[in-house]
């Protein structure tokens, strides 16, 4: 099969789907163009002591910052109201609860502000059905020592008392990198490894080869935005030959060529990638577009790998967009246009909720 014949841009949505893809394209492009807060900058509270906590549990008890001793520690500033805390607080649960992270002996807090009753607090807790221990902050001074703007804010400490990573909003990168600072607080692994878990954006790399395929890999893909995918293409070789096996290039690589129809070659940088990362997220979406431009029976390959992906990361829009382009080739219009609602629905409530 001849790859050149199977260019991404010819696999295009019909009639009404067709309408909504391009309004979910457009909130694509805004999602990926709009300026994150914080880009370009460290993390400001990485590296210091954590500020002091004023707080008092539900049941009465004074929590000072000397129950950040001894442990790694996770702090999650929300409100029980607030949908995206509820959201983080769960899978911070489930973090903390896996026997792969035993050896963590972490612990988490979730702090609210709410001047409210304990006890109405602690039934929205029940209700909720979350067991992470709830602290209230007297007179919002803590919110403001750590200077929390976004709900919810999740602030990993190591065991010594200092910030490693600061986390504002709720995306569905949550998981995966909380997990990866519970890991660097601990010991487990390197900045340059943690660095290299999250998104180039936010990255404060400690090397000047990471630094820089960071920096070239992010110039590759704006070059990809823009359609020049020749230099775009360039940008991430370039990447790779200065950081070897750096994950983001391989799949921005992989990327340029999917666009070029080069599906082999794609695939390729792809199996690249799974060699180091199987459970690379963008990787996986890769190999789901190549079977969608192949078509025939590579369409349900591609349902299967989306379907398994959407399980684990239920609210990661693309992968939600890519879905929908498949049920689209197979005619399940009315399945795709509820995949392409959806991801509309997720970019568009992936901006950062600023609290009250």
């Amino acid at each position: 099969m001849n790859d050149s014949r199977h260019h991404l841009s010819a696999l295009r949505p019909r009639s009404g789907v067709r309408d909504l893809a391009i309004v979910v394209t457009a909130l694509a492009c805004a999602a990926l163009t709009a300026p994150a807060a914080g880009q370009g900058e460290t993390q400001p509270g990485t590296g210091r002591l954590a500020p002091r906590l004023t707080c008092r549990t539900l049941g009465g008890l004074e929590l000072d910052d000397r129950a950040l001793i001894g442990r790694v520690t996770v702090l999650l500033f929300g409100e029980l109201h607030n949908d995206r805390t509820i959201s983080a607080a769960r899978e911070l649960e489930q973090i903390l609860a896996s026997p792969d992270h035993a050896d963590l002996r972490a612990q988490a807090w979730l702090i609210v502000a709410r001047e409210e009753d304990p006890a109405r607090l602690a039934e929205a807790v029940k209700e909720a059905g979350l067991s992470i221990p709830v602290a209230q902050d007297i007179g919002r001074a803590t919110f403001a020592r750590y200077a929390v703007r976004v709900l919810p804010t999740a602030v990993v400490v190591d065991a010594k008392g200092r910030i490693v990573h600061e986390r504002p909003g709720f995306t569905y990168e949550f998981r995966q990198i909380v997990e990866a600072a519970c890991n660097l607080a601990a010991g487990l692994i390197s900045r340059e490894q943690f660095e290299l878990t999250i998104a180039p954006r936010e990255a404060a790399p400690d090397s000047a080869e990471l630094n820089r395929a960071a920096a070239l890999t992010a110039m590759g893909r704006r070059l990809l935005e823009l359609g020049k995918d020749g230099l775009a293409a360039d940008k991430f070789i370039e990447a790779q030959k200065t950081l070897p096996g750096y994950v983001p290039a391989h799949v921005g690589l992989a990327r340029c060529y999917l666009v070029q129809g080069r599906l082999a070659d794609a695939e390729q940088e792809l199996q690249e990638v799974r060699a180091r990362a199987p459970d690379d997220v963008d990787a996986n979406i890769g190999f789901a577009a190549i079977a969608l431009a192949r078509g025939g029976n590579e369409l349900e390959t591609a349902e299967r790998l989306l379907s398994s992906l959407r399980d684990v990361h239920p609210r990661h829009p693309e992968i939600q967009f890519m879905l929908g382009r498949v049920f689209e080739a197979q005619k399940r219009f009315d399945e795709a246009m509820k995949c392409y609602k959806q991801a509309a629905q997720l970019w568009r409530h992936q901006s950062l909720e600023p609290t009250p």
